[in-house]
């Protein structure tokens, strides 16, 4: 999982790229970690889930990069969006 809300994956018992654990609005200020980071681990994982909830402007970075691959499993009134890896299965 790729997510820009590291609580959410440690919820659920989902790995996360260790590079991308902490992420804050000062790490994004000083460039600590980057769009291009996780669209460095997008493109060389591709995780069956990305959720982006917290940083917008981070949002409409990575967003249009995602199109192509992933579609929109969840999202709320927050702006909160979870990305889907096409292809994956629906278990019912």
């Amino acid at each position: 999982m790729v997510t820009d809300l590291p609580i959410f994956a440690f919820y659920t018992d989902m790995p996360v790229d260790s590079h991308l654990l902490v992420i804050s609005e000062k790490t994004l200020a000083t460039k600590i970690i980057t769009a291009d980071d996780f669209l460095r681990v997008i493109n060389s994982r591709h995780p069956e889930l990305v959720l982006l909830a917290r940083f917008p402007n981070l949002k409409s970075q990575i967003v249009p990069h995602l199109q192509k691959d992933y579609s929109v499993g969840y999202s709320d009134d927050t702006g909160a969006r979870l990305y889907v890896l096409k292809g994956i299965k629906k278990q019912v």
